[in-house]
């Protein structure tokens, strides 16, 4: 857990109670804790009323080679965080879309009516007019599911029909070899019975796959390294041969951070082998195997479905600048075509100085989105559209424009940041015969200038209120209104999931990506034949 000591600000994570008292020396010559605060730290105050006999805990920063300190519990609170809570009391504490929005308005009314009404003319009464969208300038723009297609030409206009329609058609794309895969289990959890349970998991997995035009050659199964022992099992990890073009599915029983970025570094860095991490108790759950088999292709490289109708650019690129520790990363660059296929996946292993990407990376994402783009298609670009994630920078803006201006046929550019977390919420009324409740507004934009608030998904009641997207339209030709039709019709091509997903696949997996490629998870250079960071 996560503790903090409030006279000086700094923040620790527990490690644990110690067999010393607060009156003990900490080391060999050294004061004991309550004597330090006493004589060191000239604080005798903080400790008057210790008492003597309270056993010592130990605490260290965060970070892996942290060293640990010796405190006084009394002068350390507790962290509150709201990742923190149990699931399950999470559900019960959640408002539905309904209860918040009625709750935060008649929580404004209260705070309104203490101020004086000519110092704060605003009225809030039983339906809050102030609070719409139109009352304050905003154009509302409902915006149609888009239809994606997969084999066949079968077509699919309700995305929770994706999996019926995988079985009917099969993946648009299929690959004219067996996607290779293999297995990495923990020694730990594998047993004879174990064995028997993963054939049958194995052959249901691969026998969905064939239905869906994707035929799973097996290629292994990993089995003599166990995961408990993190020097071992990076040992064990370098003395094996691993070929790239191999998907390895890491089975493990409970998720431990530190092993799974391990495993991520080792293969994925060192080795660049895609991975795709399966929890134990999982494959005890048929209804996992769709989910499990999205993941899988992304990593392989197989196009599942793709927008039946073009997006209103020639091409999409999203990219992020990451923060690890102090480290700054473009990440990986995200490209995809008018039909929401990813043209182009590469990592850029330079650093950037702060939050913006410098001139000479613009300048090479630019040209190998540009010759990528007509590797694929055989023509150039008619327009391109930057989705930056996070806030956007003039200065990338010139040196786009610098680069495109430079060239022979002319490029039209449109630079767009999506902020993730806008502070905002969007709800609806919907009046029926019996009551009138709000809820949440997937496809629904709330357009005012070159700002837009989107709403992308509907999650249930106990998840809570959508987040909207904000959208900053900087610079570009394209309307307003079909950049923030685009994003949301993006927001369906994140291929490695059968849910709903927020965010547009341009932003989601450049974030990613960037988050995984700063912290060592991914290979340095090559460019990619599938999605490593879902």
């Amino acid at each position: 857990m996560g503790v903090f000591d409030p006279y000086t600000g700094t923040h620790y994570e527990f490690v644990g109670q110690l067999d010393q008292t607060v009156s003990d020396p900490m080391e060999l010559g050294e004061p004991s804790p309550i004597e330090y605060y006493r004589t060191v730290k000239k604080r005798p105050d903080l400790v008057a009323h210790i008492p003597p006999q309270t056993p010592a805990v130990k605490v260290k920063k965060k970070g892996r080679n942290a060293r640990p300190y010796t405190y006084i519990p009394q002068l350390l609170k507790l962290e509150c965080h709201y990742s923190g809570i149990d699931p399950k009391v999470k559900k019960l504490i959640r408002l539905s879309t309904n209860q918040k929005t009625n709750q935060s308005a008649k929580l404004a009314g209260r705070l309104i009516r203490r101020f004086d009404q000519t110092l704060f003319p605003y009225e809030l009464g039983p339906e809050p007019k102030n609070l719409q969208a139109k009352a304050t300038g905003y154009r509302i723009v409902e915006i149609d599911e888009p239809v994606l297609r997969v084999g066949n030409d079968i077509k699919v206009k309700d995305f929770r029909r994706i999996k019926n329609a995988l079985r009917e058609g099969g993946v648009y794309a299929p690959p004219k070899e067996p996607l290779k895969y293999q297995y990495l289990i923990d020694h730990d959890v594998y047993s004879h019975s174990q064995s028997l349970h993963m054939k049958d998991f194995a052959e249901e997995l691969e026998k969905t796959s064939r239905a869906w035009g994707v035929p799973l050659k097996r290629m292994n199964i990993i089995k003599q390294i166990s995961f408990s022992n993190p020097s071992q099992l990076r040992l064990k990890l370098k003395e094996l041969d691993w070929d790239p073009s191999v998907v390895t599915a890491v089975i493990f029983h409970k998720k431990n951070e530190s092993r799974y970025q391990l495993i991520k570094n080792e293969l994925g860095r060192n080795h660049g082998v895609m991975t795709q991490f399966i929890q134990l108790e999982t494959t005890d759950n048929t209804y996992a195997i769709p989910q499990i088999l999205l993941g899988i292709y992304a990593k392989g490289g197989i196009q599942p479905w793709v927008l039946d109708q073009p997006l209103h650019a020639s091409c999409f690129v999203g990219f992020d600048v990451s923060h690890d520790q102090g480290k700054h990363a473009t990440g990986i660059v995200q490209v995809f075509g008018y039909d929401g296929r990813p043209v182009w996946v590469q990592p850029f292993s330079s650093n950037e100085a702060g939050e913006k990407l410098g001139k000479e990376s613009i300048q090479r994402i630019v040209i190998e989105v540009i010759h990528r783009f007509r590797k694929e298609y055989g023509r150039s670009p008619e327009n391109i559209v930057f989705h930056r994630d996070g806030t956007g920078h003039k200065e990338e803006q010139i040196w786009i424009s610098e680069v495109l201006n430079e060239l022979d046929e002319p490029i039209d550019f449109d630079y767009v940041s999506v902020i993730k977390n806008a502070n905002r919420r969007m709800a609806r009324l919907e009046t029926s015969a019996t009551e009138k409740r709000y809820v949440n507004i997937p496809g629904t934009a709330y357009i005012k200038g070159n700002i837009a608030y989107l709403c992308s998904t509907d999650p249930s009641d106990f998840v809570g209120m959508a987040k909207p997207i904000k959208i900053h339209h900087h610079t570009g030709p394209t309307p307003m209104e079909h950049l923030v039709e685009d994003i949301y019709h993006l927001s369906y091509m994140n291929i490695h999931t059968d849910r709903r997903v927020r965010l547009p696949v341009t932003i989601n997996y450049a974030d990613k990506s960037s988050t995984f490629f700063n912290k060592g998870m991914m290979p340095e250079n090559p460019v990619l034949k599938g999605i490593a960071s879902v």
